[in-house]
């Protein structure tokens, strides 16, 4: 199937064996982040009207997150410490996806729009440079960026430092001294960023640029 985003045009093909039947799903476009949500009466042709086409070769099909229109979803970079993050995150409602490669979270980022990001800055046994989710996150276009909150867990930087937190291109980073006050962390971090991208978003409207 090939869905089409009504928000700026961009065209996803995912294979019909990933789309569950009788049930309608959502999942965020990767260049705007709009939902784009398939229900029972697309599941025999194409979203939005657009001709049926035969699948293109995507390398990333298959790596799509499926979320329902009201949930959220976190990404787990962090093969040493999952277990201790993944419940936490379960518990806040988030439907948690955990990466062990670099070459994986790539592509589980580059088609999914992920809410939260949780990346050790030794993923993958490089270190805070050659970080490759990392990277990629600081690569993106700011207006897909600021929709994505990003935790860096870090053996040395401190725990809420936003000196260490703006050089490393991230909303918040995390010490992992402190994984068991992680829940509060996360809390706060969350409703600054709120209260932050609420006022500029406002800004952008009074401005006409929204």
């Amino acid at each position: 199937m090939e869905l089409v985003c009504k928000s700026c045009g961009n065209k996803i093909v995912v294979p019909d064996d990933k789309i569950p039947k009788g049930k309608k799903i959502a999942i965020s476009c990767p260049n705007c982040r709009e939902k784009i949500v398939v229900g029972p009466s697309d599941e025999k042709g194409v979203s939005n009207g657009e001709t049926s086409r035969p699948p293109a070769q995507n390398p990333y099909v298959g790596e799509v997150d499926f979320v329902g229109a009201e949930e959220k979803i976190a990404l787990i970079c962090d093969e040493k410490h999952n277990g201790t993050i993944a419940p936490l995150l379960s518990k806040s409602g988030y439907r948690v996806r955990v990466s062990g490669d670099p070459k994986e979270a790539l592509t589980l980022m580059r088609f999914s729009l992920y809410d939260l990001v949780f990346i050790n800055e030794e993923f993958g046994g490089n270190d805070i440079a050659q970080n490759v989710p990392l990277q990629y996150i600081q690569s993106m276009l700011m207006e897909n960026r600021r929709n994505i909150h990003v935790v860096l867990m870090s053996q040395n930087l401190q725990t809420l430092n936003n000196m260490d937190a703006y050089v490393n291109s991230v909303d918040l980073v995390v010490n992992y001294a402190d994984l068991d006050k992680l829940d509060l962390i996360i809390e706060k971090s969350l409703k600054d960023h709120d209260r932050f991208y609420k006022i500029f978003k406002e800004s952008l409207v009074k401005l006409g640029k929204d």
